[in-house]
């Protein structure tokens, strides 16, 4: 969602019965004023297992969301003892997090709801050590 000029909404959970994990993500857009927008599209596991995908995007690029920001955010799925790496472009930076399992990254052990800043480093390296979701916002 791109709230732009401005939005009203709100999140829920429908079910009586079933728990939900929700994840708010806030990206400021890198100009003020724009048309409020929507997007919405499933991105299946086997698009994620144990390879970054491309889930949001400045130009939508590879079937992508598209964001106004100079942002891009990547998602995996790993199983345990999976690894993946994410090579960064210079002057870039990224923010990865757990959103469910535990993983080692660049020496440190992260869980769900971790996450961690990773600056001047051409390349994060992450091993599962459990079954793990994770997110990748590379940044300018």
């Amino acid at each position: 969602m791109s709230a732009g000029t401005g939005v009203m909404h709100s999140e829920f959970n429908h079910s009586d019965d079933d728990g939900v994990h929700f994840l708010q993500i806030w990206i400021m857009p890198n100009r003020r004023g724009t048309k409020p927008g929507y997007q919405q599209q499933p991105f299946p596991y086997e698009a994620r297992r144990g390879q970054w995908r491309l889930l949001v995007s400045p130009d939508g690029q590879h079937d992508s969301l598209q964001i106004k920001q100079d942002a891009r955010l990547w998602g995996t799925m790993l199983e345990v003892d999976e690894q993946v790496s994410f090579d960064l472009d210079e002057g870039r930076g990224a923010w990865l997090h757990v959103v469910k399992g535990e993983v080692d990254a660049g020496g440190e052990r992260l869980k769900r709801g971790d996450a961690m800043a990773v600056e001047d480093v051409p390349r994060i390296v992450v091993t599962a050590a459990a079954k793990s979701e994770l997110l990748l916002f590379d940044l300018a």
